[in-house]
């Protein structure tokens, strides 16, 4: 005669949820070692999903640019780059030009005003670069006017 488990008293991953074995260890909490990494390293570091998503964010402003520049463009009105997933707030620089506010974007820098983002220019190739140090930080518009 065999005897079921309950469901609610078989123990599940504590990553992902998954049923666990109920013939290993008692004691057993993860399913397998990638989700008891994810597990540990969440909990190490809750700043990490912040980091991550910025960094994608930025990545993602570097691809529209890279597209604009090599079909043309030199320009376009801040509307459609925010259809496209451009995030006008995320920057890895800010400097003071003659005519105004220079903004970068690892390799492109370009001007913005209140509607459009204009004088998008390509200003050196990545893989001349040695030695970077980026200072990513959110921007606000009007942080830097006078």
């Amino acid at each position: 005669m065999a005897y079921k488990i309950p469901e609610e008293t078989t123990p599940r991953c504590l990553e992902c949820g998954n049923l666990l074995n109920r013939y290993d260890r008692s004691d057993k909490k993860f399913c397998c070692p990638s989700c008891k990494d994810k597990y540990h390293n969440d909990r190490k570091n809750p700043s990490r999903h912040l980091i991550r998503s910025t960094t994608a964010a930025l990545l993602k402003n570097h691809d529209i640019l890279d597209r604009l520049w090599e079909t043309g463009f030199r320009m376009m009105d801040t509307e459609s780059l925010r259809r496209r997933g451009f995030d006008t707030s995320l920057v890895t620089g800010v400097r003071r030009g003659r005519s105004g506010l220079i903004y970068e974007c690892f390799d492109y820098v370009y001007r913005l005003s209140e509607n459009r983002i204009f004088s998008i220019n390509r200003v050196l190739s990545v893989d001349k670069v040695e030695n970077v140090s980026l200072n990513l930080r959110p921007v606000e518009n009007n942080q830097f006017t006078k």
